[in-house]
């Protein structure tokens, strides 16, 4: 029986379920030592003086480091190894601790190490630091030319970044019979990952060797970060290990200052330490995603045709630039800018700017979500200045099958998909046609009612290095391993899926390994929504290298030549003969049969959707109902449809957190974090949001041979312009044209007064 394209249970869920999963912090040894840091209590500050005398004869203490001591032992600065072809970007280098100056609340300044958490959090209140408070820089419409925070960045730019053809641009608006613009703040938000970042680490000193237990989305990244610029070793010294992880998008990429100083206490205190981040912590230090302020135009011809893009970016990189946050608000922006839209030209120009603010990084979409929020509120605004529906508009100017290969004004190739076909179904599912039914009813009852609606386009990417192995072992097992980093997305269950189907063994007896530097080939790690892509290709090209050569194996053991020999559903069977040999009878007999291939397509797909929101405004309250909100998706070939809408109705749900509720909120002359806790910082609930449904339609894709295309990060682009648009037409009775993110009662409240 077929299984792709089936929602099998999933192969991972019983374990993780019963509560035998391995997260990082279930794996520590019972006798490791605890860290605790000592982070900033200023935005930006002179550090005249880190005194941890007191802390260091303080019970159960094994060591208090500090900067000094870092550079004592000789240990580098985290770097970041993001590029912009063709442009500069001021990198500082990142200091595991705190040298000279804090430059944001929750800076680690110190690390305590103790023999329990609590006496490590009892000598850390112990390390006096004297600060000389500095002014601070904390909006993103206020770092150029506010206090700088690097003298090798004036008017605090880390990278001044353009992209698309300026002059077509020019001229377009200047031809141009209709022009609408718009100034947009998408909100700073945080990850929140149901697991906070932690970490232990030990040392071997007789071969010098160091092992850090992280979750990660990606094991050789951060053992390649920490080993080159750091700890100034041979990668291969330093085992990287993740095993399962309780959420990561795009957060837990980065090689964070606290696992390094784990490496470095380790080695110090002589025995294995550990550190698990509280919330609070967590909110300070991880990194944060979106803000950007963006002044943005479009340019029409009289029958609403798009003519030009434009947009003026400042983007807040925060203190330090991380392990790709250049790249965000630069490449990952404009990549899908245009969207699914005929737009002749483009241009963005880009600033990424350092704010006295925890640094921000990639996060579910990594640059797409934003652009795409821009274009689809400003066709939005269009609409009505031309007289026009916002479904029209959008019609109107939709890339047709006809037009396909498209290669868009950003450089993308789009192969595949029926744009048309996704809004003709969402709009019978979203119950347009009878909208303003609805919305008359709601007006009887003194209530705003609002119909939105977004298109979304990614362009799935990450690093495409991967190496795959495939063992057909003596045990009766056929393991598959592979450098990507299942967070919570059903990897195991896929990539057994596909095993199963294409060589015939049963899925019980197919295992995923992931995780460990030490046995994986090398590769990328998770990113881009490009797991099942590079993964599976790599996997496949590896299994049937392995049935090649168990081929020939085969052929020996039965003495006949090769070419009689063929393998089907984990059997070889000499043809014209009963002759039979099971392929793990074969391996109990020569020993483990091994194949191995490097990923040599492309990672390029395109996933696109269009998704619906319904809302109901109080105006007296300003309370927001979510009322309906559904995507139709084209994620190409479906292998495990649960687990794919799965992965639409979380994004989605992210989305319409930032939209509604989440944002990470500094006070403007103290740079104090606002929003540090739960109490403070709103997630959306259950009970707050209806049943987010998605539905697929599929083009499968070209560029790659399992026809597949990524979905990971596609549910969050499309959700807050959706669900923005349909709370600024509920507002139309009170002349609302714009609402920035989030849509909170109190600013809602504001408006209709």
């Amino acid at each position: 029986m077929a299984i792709i394209g089936q929602s099998i249970a999933r192969v991972e869920d019983a374990r993780l379920l019963s509560g035998s999963g391995r997260f990082t912090a279930d794996t520590a040894p019972v006798a490791a030592a605890h860290a605790v840091f000592v982070r900033s209590p200023h935005a930006h500050a002179r550090i005249v003086e880190v005194d941890v005398a007191a802390a260091r004869t303080a019970p159960g203490v094994l060591a208090v480091l500090t900067a000094a001591d870092a550079e004592a032992a000789g240990l580098g600065w985290l770097r970041c190894p993001a590029t912009l072809p063709g442009h500069a970007i001021v990198d500082p280098g990142r200091p595991i601790l705190a040298r000279e100056r804090a430059r944001f609340v929750g800076e680690a300044v110190a690390c305590v190490v103790a023999d329990t958490l609590a006496h490590a959090i009892d000598a850390a209140e112990r390390v006096v630091v004297d600060y000389q408070p500095l002014p601070s820089v904390t909006r993103t419409d206020g770092a150029i030319g506010g206090e700088p925070l690097w003298p090798q960045a004036p008017g605090n730019v880390c990278c001044d970044w353009s992209a698309g053809n300026a002059a077509a641009v020019e001229a377009a608006f200047a031809a141009a019979d209709h022009v609408v613009s718009l100034d947009i703040v998408n909100n700073r938000v945080a990850v929140v990952p149901l697991e906070t970042r932690c970490a232990w680490a030990s040392f071997d000193p007789k071969p010098q060797h160091y092992r850090l237990h992280v979750p990660s989305q990606g094991v050789f990244f951060l053992r390649d970060c920490l080993a080159n610029d750091v700890l100034k070793i041979a990668p291969e010294r330093l085992d990287v290990i993740t095993e399962d992880v309780g959420g990561a998008f795009g957060m837990k990429i980065s090689p964070y200052p606290e696992y390094a100083c784990l490496l470095w206490a380790a080695k110090v205190a002589s025995r294995p330490v550990v550190w698990i981040s509280e919330r609070t912590e967590s909110f300070l230090s991880d990194t944060h995603a979106r803000d950007h302020v963006t002044r943005a135009s479009l340019a029409l011809d009289a029958k609403g045709r798009f003519l030009a893009l434009r947009h003026d970016v400042i983007a807040n990189l925060g203190a330090y630039p991380s392990a790709v946050s250049p790249t965000v608000p630069t490449l990952g922006y404009a990549k899908m800018a245009p969207s699914v839209y005929h737009i002749p030209a483009m241009h963005i120009h880009v600033r990424g700017v350092f704010t006295n603010t925890a640094p921000t990084d990639a996060y579910r979409g990594a640059g797409k979500p934003e652009a795409l929020f821009v274009l689809e509120r400003l066709i939005d605004r269009a609409a009505p200045q031309l007289r026009l529906d916002p479904v029209v508009l959008r019609r109107r100017n939709l890339i047709t099958p006809r037009m396909l290969p498209y290669k868009t004004a950003a450089g993308q190739t789009y192969d595949a998909g029926d744009f048309a076909q996704a809004l003709d179904r969402a709009l019978v599912l979203g119950q347009r046609e009878t909208f303003e039914k609805r919305r008359k009813q709601a007006a009887r009852l003194r209530r705003l009612r609002g119909w939105g609606m977004a298109f979304y386009i990614h362009g799935t990417g990450g690093d495409p290095n991967e190496t795959s192995r495939v063992v057909a072992e003596p045990a009766g097992r056929l393991t598959a391993t592979t450098s990507r980093q299942d967070s919570g997305q059903g990897h195991r269950t896929v990539y057994a899926q596909l095993l199963a189907d294409r060589f015939g063994v049963p899925l019980q007896q197919i295992e995923i390994r992931q995780g460990d530097s030490t046995t994986a080939l090398r590769g990328g790690g998770t990113g881009g929504s490009s797991s099942l892509i590079i993964a599976g290709v790599a996997m496949i090209a590896a299994g049937e290298a392995m049935i090649a050569r168990a081929t020939e194996l085969a052929a020996q053991h039965l003495e006949v030549a090769a070419g009689d020999v063929e393998y089907r559903d984990g059997t070889f069977i000499v043809r014209g003969t009963d002759v039979r040999l099971d392929l793990f009878d074969l391996a109990a007999t020569t020993g483990a049969i091994e194949g191995t291939a490097t990923f040599a397509e492309s990672n390029a797909s395109y996933p696109y959707g269009c998704q619906v929101a319904e809302v109901e405004i109080d105006p007296e309250t300003g309370s927001v109902i979510l009322l309906n909100h559904l995507s139709v998706d084209d994620l190409g070939r479906v292998i495990h449809p649960a687990s794919a809408k799965g992965q639409l109705v979380g994004g989605m749900v992210q989305g319409l957190g930032q939209a509604l509720w989440e944002h990470i909120r500094y006070e403007p002359e103290s740079g104090q974090l606002l929003t540090a806790s739960l109490m403070d910082y709103a997630l959306p609930r259950a009970a707050d949001l209806p049943a987010v449904d998605a539905v697929f339609i599929e083009t499968a894709t070209r560029n790659n041979s399992l026809g597949v295309k990524g979905a990971g990060e596609c549910g969050t682009m499309g959700a807050a312009p959706a669900v923005m648009n349909a709370i600024v037409d509920a507002l139309k009775p009170y002349g609302v044209h714009h609402v920035d993110m989030p849509a909170t009662p109190e600013k809602l409240w504001r408006l209709c007064r």
